[in-house]
């Protein structure tokens, strides 16, 4: 009987893992968004890590669509339970280190200045473990980009408020923000956001020059969805500030 019962749950862990994701994938990457979650939901109920960051990345998706902050934030605290379910299936998973990644720091901004500042040393471990192990994945590589310019943007009070929690309160420089950017677009670069957070890092850094640069090449790509129209809007703005 337990012979039986090991092939059983064998036949069915085999199953789970030769799932085809590929079509899912497409959906998510070409901003089909609401194809790719009616799809990843017809496969509810396995408990494997690929199925679990993708249940994080489809609902990820959803929240990013919302305007109604309530549904978002809804949105975003399911997404965040399935990538801690991917990354305790599989703590080695670049995808679920991503998504984990990616959300600790999302409800660390949902939760208030406090939670943000101490769920940023999750979001530059699990980041940095992500790169580590898949280092083309350029939205890695942007993520801990995004890190270290809103950490290098503190504001005085929130580093004082960081000391109280810590004693060494979270580091992250421009400089170490424009490096992550620059490797984003190096391993994509025609993804809007990573050349208008380029853009923004430069202005930061006084660079006029290289951020109207970085800036009209952001206004130069087609945009994908509506998020990158908002971008290449605020990507203009900016563009006009520096004439």
């Amino acid at each position: 009987m337990n012979i039986k019962l090991f092939f059983l749950s064998f036949l069915f862990l085999s199953i789970a893992i030769s799932v085809d994701f590929s079509e899912i994938d497409s959906y998510s990457e070409n901003q089909k968004y609401d194809m790719e979650f009616k799809a990843i939901h017809l496969l509810s109920g396995q408990s494997n890590v690929e199925f679990a960051w993708r249940m994080a990345r489809a609902y990820f998706n959803q929240g990013e669509e919302q305007v109604d902050d309530k549904k978002k934030h809804e949105l975003f605290y399911k997404s965040y339970n399935y990538s801690k379910e991917a990354l305790e299936l599989d703590s080695m998973s670049a995808k679920a280190n991503h998504y984990y990644a990616v959300l600790h720091g999302q409800i660390g901004l949902i939760e208030g200045t406090k939670q943000k500042i101490i769920n940023s040393y999750g979001v530059l471990k699990h980041g940095k473990i992500a790169i580590n192990i898949d280092p083309n994945y350029d939205n890695t590589h942007h993520l801990l980009g995004r890190l270290n310019f809103e950490l290098a943007n503190l504001s005085w009070f929130e580093r004082n408020f960081a000391s109280l929690i810590y004693e060494t309160p979270p580091k992250g420089t421009f400089e170490k923000a424009e490096n992550y950017f620059q490797s984003a677009i190096s391993l994509n670069s025609e993804d809007v956001r990573h050349w208008l957070w380029l853009g923004k890092t430069y202005i930061a850094l006084n660079e006029d020059e290289k951020a109207y640069e970085a800036l009209l090449k952001t206004s130069s790509l087609n945009p994908k969805d509506e998020k990158d129209r908002v971008s290449i809007k605020e990507a203009k703005k900016l563009l006009s500030g520096l004439r």
